[in-house]
């Protein structure tokens, strides 16, 4: 609804772009989010495996992203579970023309969607068989 009002300065810069404007900076933005989100997983895990949290002083991984970054214990969590995971996602994946028929495919799932599928796959044992693992998130 256009008579919405809205208050802020950052809003009412957004406003005053077109549709298309609007929609090519949320594209960038979310693009630059998934981005950030993937080095700041990438950092999370590295700093695991080489046993950081230690030197903090904290319990584990997760309590120290908690005290670092100011976070809840479950994104902590989080961070910490779907960055291991992605760490070991290379070796889980199908060829890629597989990969396409499933994902392409009508399927229907967004790519966190099946970045989480993975991850709960993945903890169930401790070596699935790629071929087992892709069932389990398409089906």
């Amino acid at each position: 609804d256009p008579s919405t009002t809205t208050s802020s300065a950052r809003v009412a810069a957004y406003r005053a772009c077109t549709p298309a404007e609007r929609s090519d900076a949320l594209r960038q933005l979310a693009a630059l989010q998934s981005a950030t989100q993937a080095e700041l997983l990438d950092l999370v895990t590295a700093a695991d495996a080489e046993g950081d949290w230690k030197a903090d002083g904290a319990a584990d991984m997760a309590a120290a992203v908690v005290a670092t970054c100011h976070v809840s214990r479950d994104t902590a969590r989080d961070w910490v579970r779907v960055g291991r995971a992605l760490d070991e996602l290379p070796r889980l994946l199908l060829p890629p023309t597989e990969m396409r028929h499933h994902v392409g495919g009508g399927e229907g799932r967004s790519a966190r969607a099946l970045i989480e599928l993975f991850t709960q796959a993945a903890q169930t044992s401790p070596e699935p068989e790629p071929s087992e693992l892709w069932t389990d998130i398409v089906h």
